[in-house]
């Protein structure tokens, strides 16, 4: 999932001059638990460059190349403007519409801001379902990670890598498989993570390997099955 901050945003996120913000702290960490993506747009890098302190520009763009830039998005005409009525009186708004089109025109799945004119101009562009608050980006990210169900009384909940791989439950994958041993060593530095029942030993008598994602693609001619999925992955 790809995400565009606004820039006051990225401003809060690299300031190093006061405490980082503890919603924007958990809201990174779990981006990164997610594997989703934070994305610049280059009309942010414009921004920053027309800031006439020189030490500040310097700063702020320096930071700004921690992020991925979206390639060559798509940049709203005046008729697209008129269309969508969103007002342009200055630089600011232009910038503020450009970043909002990215949107409009699929090139990210969320856009995150506080600022009350772009909230207007999204609701106006039926975009509010994919416009989100700080607060309301990090409940949607919590979300995400919650627990699909309550794990049975019995069952234990293990990281891969907690899993004694040379334990004999393995054997019949290994032989059925082939290059097994390599597939849950990945899987395992990618904390995927598995249902299992262990015996005294902590060795496995039965495994349950999933995976969480979203919208995947389920048929050869792209369907995909919207929301969030669970997918076994070896049971």
């Amino acid at each position: 999932m790809n995400i565009l901050f606004d820039t006051n945003i990225i401003i809060s996120i690299n300031d190093l001059t006061r405490p980082l913000d503890h919603r924007l702290a958990k809201i990174e960490q779990l981006i990164d638990k997610l594997s989703f993506h934070v994305f610049v747009h280059p009309a942010q890098k414009d921004d920053f460059e027309r800031d006439e302190n020189s030490e500040r520009k310097a700063l702020n763009l320096s930071r700004l190349a921690r992020y991925n830039s979206l390639q060559s998005p798509p940049i709203p005409s005046t008729e697209d403007i008129k269309r969508l009525e969103w007002s342009q009186n200055n630089d600011h708004d232009r910038i503020d519409n450009i970043l909002l089109y990215a949107l409009y025109s699929h090139a990210i799945h969320i856009f995150v801001t506080e600022d009350r004119a772009l909230l207007s101009k999204a609701r106006r562009a039926g975009l509010q379902d994919q416009v989100f608050r700080i607060d309301e980006l990090l409940f949607f990210l919590e979300r995400q990670l919650s627990p699909l169900f309550s794990v049975p009384v019995g069952i234990q909940e293990k990281y891969m890598y907690e899993l004694h791989l040379q334990a004999p439950f393995w054997d019949s994958l290994r032989e059925a498989y082939e290059g097994f041993d390599k597939w849950f060593e990945d899987k395992s530095k990618g904390h995927r993570r598995a249902w299992c029942v262990c015996d005294n030993n902590d060795d496995p008598l039965a495994v349950c390997i999933y995976k969480e994602e979203n919208s995947q693609v389920v048929a050869d001619d792209g369907t995909r099955l919207p929301g969030k999925l669970l997918k076994l992955c070896t049971f």
